[in-house]
Parts: C-alpha cells; sequence; structure tokens
C-alpha cells in the first residue's frame, strides 16, 4: 500500500517518458525501500506485543524492528521499480511531451544548496560520535517511552562518524569520502529536479529529496563497502548486508530538506514555478 501511494504520485511528478525514465527509476528504487521501512515501522507495535512483551522496552524495540529489512527491500524494491516504469511507459505511449520548467541555474543552485545543508545537519553534526552518544544516553524520565535514545538515532542520524584517533589520516579521510559522496549526491539530484518534475510544489519536492538521500546513502555505503571496514575481502554478501541503513533518518530529513529547498525555490525565482 505505501509503494503503490508513493508510486502513483512519483509517476505523476517524474513521469517515466523520454528523458526522464533514468531518474524516474532511480526515484521509484529508492520509494520502494522507504515504503517497505515504513510497512515493518506501521507493523512493529503489534509484532512487538506478540512477543508478550509490549510493555517493556518499548522504544527501543520498535528501533529494532524499523531497522530490520533493508537489504530485502533493497533488492526487490528494483524489481518493483523496473516493472512500474515499464508499465508507466506502456500508458504513457503516444502521449506528447510533457512540460518542462525553466529554472535558473543560480536559483537552482541555491535551492540545492539549501536542502543539502539539512541533510549536512545530520549527517556531520548529529551524526558525530559525540553528539551521537549524548542523543542516544541522556535521560528522558520514566514511564513507557523512557528510553527514546534508540529510536532517536534511528530518525535523526544519517551516518556515524569520530575523529581520527588511533586510525591513520589516510584511511581516516578515504572513510569520509563517504559522506562527502552523499551530499554531492543529493546536491546533484537537488539541483535537477526542479527541471525534471512536471510540477515543481512543496510535497513533490519534499518526496523527490527523500529519494534522493536514499540514493546517496546507498551510493556512500557502497563506496565504505569497496574502499573500508573490509567490503572488498568480504565480496558481495558484506556489500547488500549495508544497503538500506538509515532509512529512517532519509524519510525525516529528506522530508525537511525538501521542504526547505521548495521554499528557497519559490522566493528566489517568485511564486509561479513552486505551487502548493
Amino acid at each position: 500500500m505505501f509503494f503503490t501511494a508513493g508510486a502513483l504520485l512519483l509517476t505523476r511528478w517524474l513521469p517515466p517518458v523520454a528523458g526522464r525514465v533514468p531518474a524516474a527509476l532511480l526515484a521509484l528504487w529508492a520509494w520502494a525501500q522507504v515504503s517497505a521501512m515504513l510497512a515493518v515501522t506501521v507493523s512493529a507495535p503489534w509484532q512487538i506485543a506478540a512477543y508478550g512483551h509490549g510493555g517493556y522496552r518499548f522504544l527501543p524495540n520498535l528501533s529494532g524492528v524499523m531497522a530490520q529489512g533493508g537489504q530485502l527491500a533493497a533488492l526487490a524494491g528494483l524489481v518493483a521499480s523496473a516493472g512500474t516504469v515499464l508499465v508507466g511507459r506502456a500508458a504513457a505511449k503516444g502521449a506528447g511531451p510533457l512540460p518542462r520548467r525553466e529554472v535558473p541555474a543560480r536559483c537552482a543552485r541555491r535551492a540545492a544548496t539549501a536542502g543539502t545543508a539539512v541533510i549536512a545537519f545530520s549527517l556531520l553534526v548529529l551524526s558525530h560520535q559525540g553528539v551521537a552518544a549524548a542523543i542516544q544516553t541522556a535521560p528522558y524520565g520514566g514511564g513507557f517511552f523512557s528510553e527514546p535514545g534508540d529510536l532517536l538515532r534511528q530518525l535523526l542520524l544519517l551516518g556515524a562518524w569520530s575523529g581520527p584517533s588511533g586510525t591513520p589520516v589516510v584511511d581516516w579521510l578515504l572513510a569520509r569520502l563517504t559522506e562527502v559522496l552523499v551530499l554531492v549526491v543529493v546536491w546533484w539530484a537537488l539541483w535537477l529536479l526542479p527541471g525534471l518534475l512536471t510540477r515543481v510544489t512543496v510535497p513533490a519536492m519534499a518526496v523527490g529529496t527523500v529519494c534522493a538521500t536514499v540514493l546517496g546513502l546507498g551510493a556512500g555505503q557502497l563506496l565504505r563497502a569497496a574502499t573500508v571496514d573490509g567490503g572488498p575481502k568480504w565480496g558481495l554478501r558484506y556489500i547488500v548486508t549495508n544497503l538500506g541503513v538509515g532509512l529512517p533518518a532519509a524519510l525525516l530529513w529528506g522530508l525537511v530538506a525538501g521542504a526547505v529547498a521548495a521554499a528557497v525555490l519559490r522566493l528566489t525565482t517568485g511564486p509561479a514555478p513552486v505551487e502548493n
């Protein structure tokens, strides 16, 4: 249900027609992973209760369930997105060319930079080891929701990094290339997105930025698996195991970043290109 609803909107905003097929395929693949995470999250309370301890460490258990199954969703989502694109291409056969909005390059760059700055706040500030530890271990009171640290970590942190202490500087810099790649992918996608959408609305920019963030995380995880952490040694299994990490935070920060990018785009181009 989550995938179908999102796919209907995405194929309306970003139809798989000439010039938009690769972007539509990647966006649908990213949304398939997010929709699987949403479905697991919605079903999590029933799953936790079925184990007979729904009132014990509910939030940590919810966090654990949210992080499950990302690898399968990445692989199955690729098949689902390809099928959706094929159906969309067949349905659009014979239709005329869809309009493209001419967005000034300067305005697109500003919007992309503003949206990427929001992603960078989570990836570079909140994901630092000291800040992340404070978020996870801070006292939050008592009662049923007394242990939200793990859940907040899932929702707020797009990565995890620390200083180069005890690690060769070259290896540390190589590991940091993953964060750089994430930000580059997000910025590039946000720069292209206003020109690809049929209607540059706030919801379209928000969902598109979520997809861009998921793709950026996937690219960063593939780079990390190929260059550090023993990825080349363990091969394809290691790479697949690291797919789908950070989806809850990608959903939250992607929505915020997309709204910020849409607001900047409206302020710099006027009310016509962005519609609510």
